[in-house]
């Protein structure tokens, strides 16, 4: 009885500390837009200027608002930027009915369809403005998250202490402001702790069903799937396949039909089973280049600002930068555990490829910090390589501290290369 209530004890404070953090980072993510909106200006709106003469000098100034009343403040519509626009728009209106032949603007079907639909589910229901619902149900997805993310973190081997450092270093990431907003990242984010906590746990259905759900949420959900195969393979040895294996074989065939769904109605809709792909290269400029060609193309000919404001390569290169040297620091000074153990390599190539495959997306870095956010294994491998050296430590969440507030200030004022 003592240790079921010593149990329920550390369970509340667990559940207070990650409540704790939430909080506090989202209020300083949203004070952080208020500031930016009132003392910066709008990417997008031309800035007033009041000329100043002075007792001896005469300057340009920025106009700024002395009255508090005056200030602006940030409202769910604030939100609803960029690729905001399109998840909200077809949680209202449905996707774009073109056929994929003829010629057609940039069509929507490049955004998965999970997250809108829960908009638009919730929204029905509610009653409340889509923008409204988005943003809700982003937090509400961050936070679930945060609970299964702490989990595995114990399960991975972590103490509590390190485990917080994990969690507090995935709010502060510098992108992490897509994890507040009318964006999937949130979301993927769960499913993707989710599918890995009950994979771990071997309960192979509903790690199977959460996975299967994450291929509508965004691309990279198929490695999800990826994750539960590769245990279920390290744990059953299903290349050796027996008839009580075959119940695996059905949960397969279940998390493939949300995707299937998506793509079969995509062949309805526009002519082509593949068009959330095609159109990537039609109207988005997107294209499939080979790993990191984007990453030597920034070394060999490095660039603060391209493709008309929506990339800062400088930023992007930097963030990578940050994120790729713990990958490699855990791979060197835990490479004797790894190489005989293979669910830690699994973890690890599971890891990696959430990081990698949008290095291959591109010619340029253009989205890379906001993509390799999700790539949770990395906040534990910082946790862990790094649980001694605490300058070291205290480095990377200044840093990451300082971009997330600049990132955060960028968004509410439309900045594109935040995206």
């Amino acid at each position: 009885m003592e240790s079921l209530l010593l149990k329920a004890k550390s369970n509340t404070q667990v559940l207070i500390f990650l409540l704790s953090l939430f909080v506090i980072t989202r209020i300083l993510l949203y004070f952080a837009g208020f500031l930016g909106m009132n003392l910066f200006p709008n990417y997008q709106v031309p800035p007033d200027y009041a000329v100043v003469q002075g007792h001896d000098f005469t300057s340009s100034q920025l106009s700024i608002q002395t009255d508090i009343s005056q200030l602006k403040k940030p409202s769910f519509e604030d939100l609803r930027k960029f690729d905001s626009v399109w998840y909200l728009g077809i949680a209202e209106n449905g996707y774009d009915t073109y056929n994929i032949n003829e010629p057609h603007p940039s069509a929507n079907w490049v955004f998965f369809p999970l997250y809108p639909l829960l908009v638009f589910l919730v929204e029905s229901i509610s009653k409340y403005d889509s923008t409204v619902v988005g943003t809700v149900l982003s937090n509400l997805f961050l936070l679930v998250s945060l609970l299964y993310f702490y989990g595995i973190c114990l399960k991975r081997g972590l103490k509590q202490e390190h485990a917080q450092v994990a969690v507090l270093l995935l709010l502060v990431f510098p992108t992490a402001i897509f994890y507040a907003v009318p964006y999937t990242e949130s979301l993927f984010l769960m499913l993707s702790l989710i599918t890995v906590y009950y994979a771990m746990q071997k309960r192979y259905f509903l790690a199977f069903l959460f996975g299967g759900l994450s291929a509508v949420t965004r691309n990279l959900g198929f490695v999800n799937l990826f994750f539960v195969v590769g245990t279920l393979l390290i744990e059953h040895r299903l290349y050796r396949f027996k008839w009580k294996d075959a119940k695996y074989l059905g949960y397969a065939v279940i998390s493939a039909l949300p995707l299937a769904g998506y793509l079969l109605y995509m062949k309805w809709l526009t002519g082509d089973l593949l068009a959330p792909i095609t159109e990537q290269s039609i109207n988005w400029y997107r294209k499939t280049v080979a790993p990191f060609s984007n990453y030597i193309h920034f070394i060999q000919k490095p660039y603060f600002s391209g493709n008309g404001g929506w990339e800062n390569g400088l930023l992007a290169f930097i963030i990578a930068n940050a994120v790729l040297v713990i990958f490699a620091a855990f791979l060197i000074m835990r490479w004797k555990d790894i190489r005989r153990n293979a669910h830690e390599w699994l973890f690890f190539a599971y890891g990696l490829l959430l990081m990698l495959i949008p290095f291959a997306s591109a010619e340029f870095l253009q989205s890379i910090p906001r993509y390799v956010m999700v790539a949770f294994p990395f906040y534990i491998y910082f946790a862990d390589v790094l649980k001694n050296n605490k300058p070291l430590q205290m480095f990377y969440f200044m840093m990451f501290f300082l971009l997330h507030i600049v990132y955060a200030i960028c968004y509410f004022n439309g900045y594109f290369f935040v995206v």
